[in-house]
């Protein structure tokens, strides 16, 4: 992946068209470090490309919004935020949905009161999806004081429409698990009891994670109960639930499921162990690298065992 930020073109040295690279992309010529020259573009290339992107089919808009997107996660040096910016207000919700995903690293005021808009106004089921998905981050600062008072409720009521009226379950669903760190509010606390208690395996779930989120003592012994459950959503949502909690408890458990048949639920386990920390941590992840063959989990393992002896160290404090 190339790692430039500038928007010239690095083969010679001429400011970036964009036209000539949508004309690419049109068609099917287009080269990925083509589009790497796309990343932080000047607001007079950006003017360029808002004429010619509008040329394109919706299914292009589609890919190329989800190509860039897949290389600003795995290059955090190329920003296309002013494309993402501009494709939130297309015609085409998966393209709206995947801009605002490609918005990851924005934690600005003026993009939560894009995001607050959207919530309240946008039907798409994908955009509310992704909202209540990115809103997360502002609830999590809210809940830390990290946001000031007037944004904390506009995302708590922006959360709460989409958990009252989310298109469908699904978004009902990601805006309770946003929501899930604001741990002073009741009703979010009902509503994970309902989500709990619903005949609905994802439903469920969704509930999990949010007691993952929340970490109230009351959830803990839920949480562990649903290690075990027949389900394998659930029991992958509980066992990173077990890691967010923390509580060396969960540690037999989970290393138990290193054996389990769902491969994610495998991963998992074996990374919460490592959240989790601690000296009875590291142990259990020591002899578990000696009972495993295969190298996908003994990699996890290792990048488990880093994260517990750095949970550790910091305060040099040996378990009880």
């Amino acid at each position: 992946m190339m790692s430039f930020t500038s928007h010239q073109d690095p083969a010679t040295n001429q400011p970036t068209d964009p036209a000539e690279i949508l004309r690419e992309i049109a068609a099917g010529q287009v080269e990925p470090g083509r589009l790497a020259e796309l990343s932080d573009l000047t607001r007079s290339q950006v003017s360029v490309f808002a004429q010619h992107w509008q040329t394109l089919p919706d299914e292009l808009k589609r890919d190329t919004v989800l190509i860039l997107v897949e290389m600003a996660n795995e290059n955090v040096a190329l920003d296309f935020s002013r494309l993402f910016r501009l494709m939130m207000k297309e015609e085409d919700e998966t393209v709206r949905a995947r801009a605002i995903q490609g918005l990851w690293e924005d934690d600005s005021t003026a993009f939560l009161a894009d995001l607050v808009e959207l919530a309240h106004n946008d039907q798409s089921a994908a955009v509310q999806q992704a909202v209540a998905e990115r809103l997360g981050r502002y609830s999590f600062d809210a809940e830390t004081e990290a946001l000031d008072s007037e944004s904390a409720s506009l995302t708590r009521n922006a959360l709460f429409h989409l958990m009252d009226h989310g298109a469908n379950w699904m978004v009902r669903r990601r805006a309770l698990e946003s929501a899930s760190f604001l741990t002073g509010e009741p009703r979010v606390r009902q509503a994970i009891l309902d989500a709990y208690e619903s005949d609905f395996e994802l439903e469920q779930a969704g509930a999990i994670v949010a007691m993952g989120h929340q970490l109230s003592p009351e959830w803990l012994p839920i949480v562990l109960r649903e290690l075990e459950n027949e389900d394998p959503d659930i029991r992958c949502e509980a066992a990173r639930a077990a890691g967010e909690f923390e509580d060396p408890s969960a540690i037999d458990q989970l290393s138990a499921m290193i054996e389990d048949e769902d491969d994610e639920v495998r991963s998992v386990a074996i990374l919460s162990i490592g959240r989790i920390g601690g000296k009875a941590a590291i142990d259990t992840l020591v002899y578990l690298e000696t009972q495993v063959s295969d190298e996908h989990r003994k990699e996890l393992i290792k990048e488990a065992i880093e994260e517990a002896t750095f949970l550790r160290e910091p305060t040099g404090l040996e378990d009880q």
